[in-house]
């Protein structure tokens, strides 16, 4: 598959090659990647290559789950069922990507607004999307990783297991949550430098205020739903209990 960009117009004498290239120095070497990309001014070349990330990511987790669900002798009807509806939600998960960087750089552009930043709601899209594909290829490691995982030390959730969420919890081997814990907090240390560069470069503003821009709407967000979710969903529990006793 040929991803190769055209019509970029270079500043700072940065150069992108092609979408590998670019992709290898929005994650290695985010500043000079910001820089190459100053003169971007369109919001369709930016969102395209986050699909395109994103959809290589879906695929390859959707690969791996196949090769997993044929794997075992005890291979049915409902790993065909499976694969084919995971085939659907590749579909609509590459769909999502198209809308998901708009919402959140407008939740993120909001937190830049209340510290100061003025360059307009673009140049929040524009880091915050570039960001996301960070956060996208932290996802294709997780995918492998886990994989890899299921190789050495394979495991199953019986059916007595799966009578409830601590059981389930309990089955998974410890160097699953080991590796994945890692991967999540590598993650999400690297995607926030990047967004902090990102927004300090086009939203002129120092990191700093960058940094509290990024997580103030999301601490936000985070107070007003998740919490009371978590509270409902509590509430409900206990009734439903009280109901069976």
């Amino acid at each position: 598959m040929a991803i190769q960009q055209k019509n970029y117009k270079p500043v700072s004498g940065v150069k992108f090659k092609n979408y590998f290239d670019k992709l290898g120095k929005l994650f290695f070497k985010p500043s000079t990647f910001f820089k190459g990309v100053a003169n971007e001014q369109n919001y369709f070349p930016i969102l395209i290559f986050f699909v395109i990330v994103s959809a290589i990511a879906y695929i390859i987790n959707w690969i791996l789950t196949v090769i997993q669900a044929f794997s075992t002798p005890e291979a049915t009807s409902a790993a065909v069922l499976g694969v084919i509806f995971g085939f659907f939600g590749v579909a609509f998960s590459v769909g999502l990507s198209f809308a998901i960087p708009f919402v959140t750089a407008g939740i993120v552009h909001l937190g830049v607004m209340i510290y100061g930043g003025k360059k307009g709601y673009f140049n929040t899209f524009k880091p915050e999307t570039y960001a996301m594909v960070v956060g996208m290829i932290y996802g294709i490691i997780f995918y492998i990783a886990n994989f890899i995982l299921w190789i050495v030390q394979p495991f199953q959730i019986t059916e007595a297991a799966a009578t409830s969420l601590t059981s389930i919890l309990n089955s998974i081997p410890v160097s699953y949550y080991v590796v994945n814990i890692l991967i999540f907090i590598i993650s999400l240390i690297h995607t926030l430098c990047v967004e902090v560069i990102g927004i300090s470069k086009f939203q002129e503003m120092g990191k700093g205020r960058s940094f509290l821009a990024i997580i103030t709407p999301r601490i936000i967000l985070f107070l007003v739903i998740v919490i009371p979710l978590i509270l409902l969903f509590q509430f409900i529990l206990s009734v439903s209990q009280g109901a069976v006793a």
